[in-house]
């Protein structure tokens, strides 16, 4: 989320829009979509070990909630970690992004 407003600004500054609403919305809708399919992704992979609500739980069940709750989670991270490495947006170019849209702001003024 601390990557949204350096975001906006960077297309503000190519496109001349700001789209703070549009880009918060999206930003809003797509957490909810991700945490809906990792819980059921999740859940699927505790039902394909053998996963019985409230019942001793097999060693297999017990790996399966094992994957569900550590591997799964480590393996979304690395993922990622992905996007983050190809972020372009330095402290030094935000600020020269920050810096021209103060520009045209006061030429609009």
């Amino acid at each position: 989320m601390a990557l949204v407003p350096d975001a906006i600004d960077y297309m503000e500054d190519k496109t001349d829009v700001r789209a703070d609403g549009t880009s918060y919305t999206a930003i809003s809708l797509s957490t909810k979509i991700a945490a809906a399919i990792g819980v059921s992704i999740g859940l699927a992979i505790m039902g394909i070990f053998g996963y019985i609500a409230n019942a001793e739980q097999s060693a297999k069940s017990v790996q399966g909630i094992d994957i569900a709750v550590n591997l799964f989670p480590a393996v979304c991270f690395l993922l990622t970690l992905i996007p983050m490495v190809l972020y372009k947006l330095t402290p030094e170019k935000n600020a020269e992004i920050r810096e021209r849209l103060q520009i045209k702001a006061a030429a609009k003024n």
